[in-house]
């Protein structure tokens, strides 16, 4: 099925669910042929919007905005507004310190672009992550017993990836892959702190 037979499909699709007095918001079965057709689909705005559709369940109206949906998209895709500051998470570090103040960031012990780590200059407990993407996280409760090879083979790893590529979202794309080190904010045997998400 050709591209603008599967926009036609789409629309005519989104006409019956934006009836609905909530902007259609219906969730589509977890197993829709669209999933599939996203990972081959290269055309970003089109590729944006068939997520759009397969998770928000309606075609996004990308020029008249309605939703928050819809004006994040309205953002990414026509204004080509830049989110750096907000998805590097260093940057976004620098951004709650000049806002807030500094009490509200956990205390950043190193930050850099090389996969060795330096581990005379880090306490014993800290957090390394990748600023560059998601799912680039390890909590080390206790640096003597870690398996260093290993953890400097995984943050090596994570300095290649091109997590834009990779989920096809071109705004992480431009970001430099960087490794951070900041404290671990849990008690010594204790959980991780609550992760709010908005």
């Amino acid at each position: 099925m050709e591209i603008p037979r599967i926009k036609q499909f789409l629309e005519r699709k989104n006409n019956v669910m934006n009836s609905n007095e909530n902007f259609g918001v219906k969730y589509l079965p977890e197993r829709t042929p669209l999933k599939s057709l996203i990972n081959h689909c290269t055309n970003y705005y089109l590729n944006r919007s068939l997520r759009h559709y397969t998770r928000i369940g309606f075609w996004p109206h990308i020029y008249k905005p309605r939703t928050f949906n819809e004006h994040l998209l309205h953002r990414m895709l026509v204004e080509k507004t830049s989110f750096n500051q907000y998805i590097d998470k260093a940057k976004a570090r620098d951004l709650v310190k000049s806002v807030l103040g500094e009490q509200y960031i956990p205390k950043r012990y190193l930050l850099t672009h090389e996969a060795r780590i330096p581990w005379d200059e880090l306490p014993n407990r800290f957090v390394l992550s990748g600023t560059h993407g998601s799912g680039m996280t390890m909590v080390i409760g206790d640096k003597e017993s870690l398996d260093k090879e290993l953890a400097e083979k995984v943050s090596a790893s994570w300095l290649k990836i091109n997590y834009g590529k990779r989920v096809k979202e071109s705004l992480y794309s431009t970001l430099e892959p960087t490794l951070l080190f900041e404290e671990n904010l849990t008690e010594i045997g204790g959980e991780l702190p609550e992760d709010y998400k908005f």
